[in-house]
């Protein structure tokens, strides 16, 4: 699993708690018996096949929950770093990640305009409790 997560580099934290939400979901399905149970993945690629196996309310509530929790914590980092370069890059992933878990062109819109929205609005926050403090 080393391996795998050094090969993403700044999202390894997120998509590894997503795979192990993933495999969480897998194993209350195996353990219903409706479905599979699904041990360690061997790559991203597996991760991303088993997101769009998932019915959707579930695959929504671990995207929002892992996949753009880590990237929103990254955009912000960025924007207080104004390293727009980067940012760019972030919002890139984001929108890779979406189409990797299966989502359509709307949806992948729909998703990275709250995104980006989310983004901005934690830099204001973040921006005016540093500048009350």
């Amino acid at each position: 699993m080393r391996g795998w997560r050094a090969s993403v580099g700044a999202w390894a934290g997120g998509i590894h708690d997503f795979a192990r939400a993933l495999a969480a979901a897998a194993s209350a399905g195996a353990a219903r018996g409706t479905e599979p149970g699904v041990g360690a993945f061997r790559n991203v690629e597996e991760i991303f096949q088993r997101a769009r196996q998932l019915s959707a309310p579930q695959r929504d509530g671990l995207v929002r929950r892992f996949l753009l929790k880590a990237c929103k914590a990254r955009a912000v980092q960025c924007l207080l770093d104004r390293n727009s370069a980067l940012l760019r890059r972030v919002r890139a992933d984001t929108r890779l990640m979406l189409q990797q878990c299966g989502y359509g062109a709307w949806e992948v819109r729909r998703h990275l305009l709250q995104f980006t929205l989310s983004v901005h609005m934690r830099h204001l926050r973040q921006r005016l409790f540093v500048w009350r403090s």
